[in-house]
């Protein structure tokens, strides 16, 4: 038995797994979990390894489509470097145009995240934040009464 507590656990685990022959079904997610913490292959390599096989008919899931073509190392290189920097912060008249557009047209929070230039999450936090129920693209009447009866963000 090996305990999971860090990725070097992670991957002790699956390459004794791998090495125990009794891994039928998970092989190739194993020996792909294996390359990828061993920067043998990308983030993207892996994606689409595990889209060919949706698309067999091998394993059930959605399609996915991602833009990392970085090794684990360099993407978490990226990362730290990325994290080194201030995040970018709309301003009031900025917040009040993203709330409009996704009040008023079909924009999802990724699309308007690019546009912003800022992360999905933050577009989340903002129209929750602004009293925007995202699955009906509506104002909550709660955000009313949290506003003193004025419209937030508008």
């Amino acid at each position: 038995m090996c305990e999971i507590k860090e990725i070097s656990s992670v991957m002790t685990s699956a390459l004794k797994m791998l090495q125990s022959g009794g891994i039928y079904k998970k092989r190739a997610e194993l020996k792909l979990v294996l390359d990828y913490y061993s920067d043998k292959i990308t983030a993207q390599d892996a994606l689409k390894a595990l889209n060919r096989e949706v698309q067999l008919g091998i394993r059930v899931g959605k399609l996915r489509d991602t833009d990392m073509p970085y090794t684990r190392s360099q993407g978490l290189e990226r990362a730290r470097y990325a994290s080194s920097f201030e995040q970018r912060k709309l301003e009031s008249y900025e917040i009040r145009e993203l709330i409009s557009e996704y009040l008023s047209t079909r924009m999802t929070g990724k699309s308007l995240a690019k546009k912003y230039d800022i992360s999905e999450a933050t577009v989340s936090r903002l129209l929750r934040r602004s009293g925007i129920d995202t699955n009906t693209r509506a104002r909550t009447l709660s955000s009313a009464f949290r506003s003193g009866g004025t419209k937030i963000g508008c």
